[in-house]
């Protein structure tokens, strides 16, 4: 039991990690991008 527990907030730090880092990225290249095309 405590595995699955130990499994299931692995996964879920691991998700909240992947988003954080998925959305920063995104706008740092969002940005990026309306810099570059904003002349």
């Amino acid at each position: 039991m405590s595995d699955i527990a130990i499994t299931c907030a692995w996964v879920a730090a691991a998700g909240a990690g992947w988003l954080v880092l998925s959305t920063a990225f995104g706008l740092l290249l969002g940005r990026a991008i309306r810099r570059n095309t904003d002349y």
